[in-house]
């Protein structure tokens, strides 16, 4: 899963088996400056989380 943030625009893509799931938000608030995520699941294994600035 990455996470990009570009000026007011989140895109998020996640990947599994093949099949890739992007998604767009756009935030109405320019001037937000930090993002939380929260990954969570009761079948998930999170593996490999890289977070980079």
């Amino acid at each position: 899963m990455t996470f990009t943030r570009k000026g007011n625009t989140i895109t998020t893509v996640t990947e599994n088996m093949g099949i890739y799931i992007k998604n767009v938000t756009t935030l109405n608030d320019d001037d937000t400056k930090d993002i939380y995520a929260a990954l969570s699941g009761d079948q998930v294994a999170l593996t490999n989380i890289r977070i980079s600035r």
